[in-house]
């Protein structure tokens, strides 16, 4: 039997249309944005997180969090209002969007996974 971790993903995601990218979200759960963050942009974040005062989380010792990231300043707190996500996200649900809250977790190797969700287990 085949399952989801042993199908490989090819999708030209740099091809997809905006339908076709809200259709794979609605369908798969997930979506991958091409060059939605440049390099730098990425090492500005990655400089940043690095100072977080992360702390373990309850179920397991291999993930780390640190909540109410858009305090923190910088790219992060910016990060918040980053044009290109803002656009795909006022034609995924309107242009009346809401941040009820924004926070980091870092899984390491060893991680058991954990479902998407937007609001718990």
């Amino acid at each position: 039997m085949v399952t989801s971790k042993d199908r490989m993903v090819d999708t030209n995601w740099a091809s997809l249309t905006l339908g076709q990218r809200i259709e794979h979200l609605e369908v798969e759960g997930y979506l991958v944005i091409p060059d939605l963050l440049t390099p730098e942009h990425i090492a500005q974040l990655k400089e940043l997180t690095v100072k977080f005062p992360d702390i373990p989380v309850d179920y397991s010792v291999y993930q780390r969090a640190y909540l109410d990231i858009e305090f923190w300043g910088g790219a992060v707190t910016e990060l918040i209002a980053h044009r290109p996500m803002i656009e795909f996200l006022s034609s995924l649900c309107g242009d009346d969007l809401i941040m009820m809250s924004y926070d980091y977790a870092r899984s390491e190797p060893g991680h058991p996974g954990i479902s998407l969700h937007c609001d718990g287990q």
